[in-house]
């Protein structure tokens, strides 16, 4: 037995000899950057086209990214790139004080950062929250370039020519900036939101400093970019000793590495299951649809009096920056709150507008009204919200994850993180699959009335949601026709903001489109306004009821993701409705006949207690009739 252990140690001595024996050979080192800019430019979006060679790859082996196989390439490429980085200070380490090794360092660091740009953009591994913060169509054409910038400057930093050296210098000092400053972005984004430590940016960042020290301290004299006094000859020796030193070396990657690394496998957390935040407010008011702010001031002038909220609810303005602020500023000033819409985050002032809003305004400024209708557009137009492939949804289960998925992994829909991120209350209108819309991390759902469907059964379905989410709701009165006068009377938008509110709704909103030109107030007629002044007298004599008494509970299958829209609406757009669809209408149609605004329609949920359900709602039906 210790004749076997002395032959395994030496085995194990040999094996590692032959190993730095390896690394200490250049054509290592510039086998190793040739490869990882070919790696780099593999994974590259290709400007002009939408996927890369490796997408293109994937999706010739039938590999998609809601599949196990995504997620083991995924989690296998993510190991690499740590592996990798370890290698490469390994490698700086032992050949830092070798000064004809200079340029291999610097161009084989400067090729395994650009393939860690790339790749991870196209895998979402550590630079997410780049598309958090920075979410706009430009956001893979600027990595692109990133990516080709880094390529070119590693090959070049292997040839012989002087200006190819300072080329290269330059654009690694260049891109260790960026990478601090992503690294801060990062570890923000996990302390936040208690996601995995952004272990592969620290990893970037130290080959980074450790590739640039080595080349600095060699070519000091001949680049003359700095001065060579006694300080900084004193803080050079101590940053040598520090990121030379084993010891701290080791600490370091052992405490902040290895942990983050298996808490990358971790599976996302769900933000909005842990968020709450129901209140006592009310808010009426009216949304402006229009072009202009000098149409917002005169409908605001109209309104005031009886309204406490404005929602700037226009495409237009909210793509215009100074508009934008000359109408909230306005609003504000005239006691009113203010919600904003946004379609997408797609131009780099709305992210720093939504960093100034609320310190501008106060709590005047209650959110965003982000995106509009995703539950209905995922009825009646699915591709919208996610883009799976063909015959992948098999399950209700798998339609609900895609609509999830569309939300939070789709750059194009990332939106809503950036709201979560600033704790920035996310609103939108619907009119169907309300209970989905929490889901996704809805702080508010206006149910959208005025159109020929039952009110009560939509309320039933919204509060129901809201108030298993512990979630606002409310109702906002749309169209009744395709054509003028488009709203309904004045007479029925009273009753209607009546019936919400004393359903207990949040929020009772007019929607006010189209903006003709020509238009004092748009759609608004003068006894709509008059209803609007009436509601409000009617809001001060009567308190809203913040629950309804003695209220019950019908429960809908998990997942059931029905529009409810008629007895041949689909489930979740893409499936007809099933051998239950008929029961569950018959069901609610007799319960909303005995019970009427007692009634709250919710979904069976395993992340909701059974104790939570029960001690809400005196009475519950279960979709299969037991009780």
């Amino acid at each position: 037995m210790r004749h076997f252990s002395s032959c395994f140690v030496k085995e194990v001595r040999i094996n590692w000899a032959r190993f730095r024996s390896a690394l200490g050979s250049k054509w290592t080192a510039r086998i190793g950057t040739i490869a990882f800019v070919s790696l780099a430019l593999l994974f590259a979006h290709p400007n002009s086209v939408y996927r890369s060679y490796f997408r293109q790859l994937l999706s010739s082996l039938v590999v998609w990214t809601n599949s196990a196989a995504w997620n083991l390439i995924r989690n296998v490429t993510y190991v690499f790139f740590l592996v990798s980085g370890l290698l490469l200070i390994a490698i700086f380490l032992k050949k830092a004080k070798d000064s004809d090794w200079k340029n291999e360092i610097l161009a084989v660091n400067c090729a395994w950062t650009a393939f860690v740009l790339q790749a991870s953009l196209v895998f979402g591994l550590q630079w997410e929250a780049f598309d958090v913060w920075i979410t706009t169509p430009s956001i893979v054409e600027m990595f692109f370039w990133g990516t080709i910038i880094l390529s070119a400057a590693s090959v070049l930093l292997l040839t012989p020519f002087r200006w190819a050296r300072w080329f290269g210098y330059v654009v690694s000092w260049i891109f260790l900036v960026g990478n601090f400053v992503g690294f801060y972005m990062m570890l923000k984004y996990s302390i936040l939101y208690l996601n995995p430590f952004p272990s592969l940016t620290a990893v970037v960042v130290i080959t980074g400093l450790v590739a640039l020290y080595s080349f600095h301290r060699e070519r000091l004299s001949s680049l003359r970019l700095f001065s060579r006094g006694k300080e900084l000859k004193e803080n050079g020796r101590r940053l040598k000793g520090i990121l030379t030193s084993p010891k701290v070396l080791t600490v370091v990657l052992a405490l902040v590495l290895l942990p983050s690394s298996l808490a990358f496998f971790q599976p996302y957390n769900q933000w909005a299951r842990a968020e709450g935040g129901k209140t006592d407010e009310f808010y009426t008011g009216v949304s402006f649809c229009g072009r202009t702010a000098e149409q917002a001031k005169r409908l605001i002038d109209r309104v005031k009096d009886f309204t406490n909220v404005f929602v700037v609810q226009s495409l237009p303005i909210s793509y215009d920056e100074e508009a934008l602020n000359e109408i909230c500023d306005y609003a504000v000033a005239s006691g009113l709150s203010v919600i904003v819409y946004f379609s997408i985050f797609d131009e780099y002032w709305q992210i720093n507008w939504l960093d100034s809003a609320e310190a501008r305004w106060g709590e005047k400024f209650l959110g965003v009204y982000l995106f509009d209708e995703p539950g209905g557009l995922q009825l009646d137009r699915p591709e919208q919200i996610g883009r799976p492939p063909g015959g992948s949804i098999a399950e209700y289960s798998d339609a609900a994850n895609w609509f999830y998925n569309g939300f939070w992994n789709y750059r194009t829909r990332s939106d809503l993180r950036m709201l979560k991120m600033r704790s920035i209350k996310a609103y939108v209108s619907d009119y169907a699959l309300y209970w989905f819309d929490y889901n996704v991390g809805y702080d508010a759902v206006f149910v959208q009335v005025g159109w020929n469907q039952s009110r009560q059964l939509h309320i039933a379905l919204c509060r129901g949601a809201a108030n298993m989410y512990d979630r606002d709701w409310g109702v906002i009165v749309t169209w009744t026709y395709s054509t003028q006068p488009y709203i309904e009377s004045g007479e029925e938008l009273y009753n209607d903001a009546v019936l919400a509110y004393d359903n207990g709704a949040n929020y009772v909103l007019i929607f006010n489109y189209p903006y003709a030109s020509n238009a004092t107030y748009g759609i608004l007629e003068e006894e709509h306004l008059e209803a609007m002044s009436n509601f409000w007298d009617y809001t001060k004599q009567n308190p809203r009821p913040n629950e309804v008494n003695d209220a019950v509970a019908y429960v809908l299958p998990e997942n059931y993701g029905y529009g409810f829209r008629g007895p041949n609406d689909k489930i979740w757009g893409r499936f007809e409705a099933d051998a239950i669809t008929n029961q569950i209408c018959v069901d609610l149609n007799s319960l909303l006949l005995q019970f009427g605004t007692r009634l709250d329609i919710i979904y069976e949920d395993e992340l909701l207690s059974h104790s939570l359900v029960t001690a809400r709602y005196n009475e519950i039906f279960m979709w299969n009739e037991t009780k």
